[in-house]
């Protein structure tokens, strides 16, 4: 769902914004695509230098990729989807890509 095209790069990180299962990403060549609606932005603990007192509730990453409101966050719980098979056997093919232009 999330493959993006890149033009003389290697693209290994993919982001998605779509409502998605694991079974999505069977065959996914990228090492990981990141799923903004599934990440949040977690609250600072309290007491820590310019936290609120109070904790609050974790703040989804779904406008665009940005928490609501970033002032106080330091912590992100991302999710990231990946076929571990398929993405590391596409990694070690640009390996072996890169090393060809070498010798």
């Amino acid at each position: 769902p999330a493959s993006p095209k890149a033009k003389g790069a290697v693209k290994i990180l993919g982001v998605t914004r779509d409502p998605v299962v694991s079974c999505d990403f069977a065959g996914e060549s990228l090492s990981a695509v990141l799923d903004v609606t599934a990440s949040i932005a977690l609250p600072p603990v309290p007491g820590t230098d310019g936290a609120p007192t109070s904790p609050s509730a974790p703040s989804a990453l779904s406008n665009g990729g940005a928490p609501e409101d970033q002032s106080n966050c330091r912590t992100f719980k991302l999710v990231l989807w990946f076929d571990n098979e398929r993405g590391y056997a596409q990694r070690m093919l640009d390996v072996v890509a890169h090393t060809s232009r070498l010798v």
